[in-house]
């Protein structure tokens, strides 16, 4: 990640999360973690974007993801929070809407499954993401859940 951040510019979008497996047959427990960072470049709209995704500090898959486009938080493309959709990536949602108002990390939630007599814990990543689009207007708030929204919900502010 170091050679990376010296060669690159500064992403436009950074998305870091710790993930664990757990697998018990009864008589052991053996439990692995992995770092799980993806870093977006958006230098415009005349170039591709590039997605950078690092396990463990160490690239593990680069794509180019269409071409880019610096985001202004009032882009049409969002329609105030209208434009987002279940299923929507961090990337999707970002180049949608833009930079969120806020970006909150919550507890992670444990998804766990039985194979025979080995069970399996696992953990999934809790993000929400806030927007807010001007004094009289609602904002959304986004729940991803491993990069992947689950969740959009009307938020209304105080006036």
């Amino acid at each position: 990640m170091n050679e990376v951040a010296a060669l690159c510019q500064v992403p436009t979008l950074k998305d870091k999360r710790d993930l664990w497996e757990e697998e018990s047959d009864g008589k052991t427990k053996k439990r692995t973690t992995t770092t799980y960072e993806e870093w977006i470049f958006d230098t415009g709209a005349q170039e591709f974007m590039q997605s950078i995704v690092f396990l463990n500090g160490k690239v593990a898959e680069t794509r180019l993801l269409g071409y880019g486009s610096m985001r202004d938080p009032m882009m049409p493309n969002c329609r105030n929070g209208e434009g987002l959709a279940v299923g929507d990536t961090m990337v999707e949602a970002y180049l949608k809407c833009g930079e969120p108002l806020a970006r909150e990390k919550q507890a992670d939630k444990v998804v766990e499954s039985t194979d025979g007599e080995i069970t399996r814990r696992t953990s999934v990543a809790v993000t929400d993401w806030t927007y807010r689009y001007g004094r009289d207007l609602p904002g959304y708030t986004i729940r991803f859940e491993n990069g992947q929204a689950t969740d959009i919900r009307q938020r209304e502010f105080g006036k």
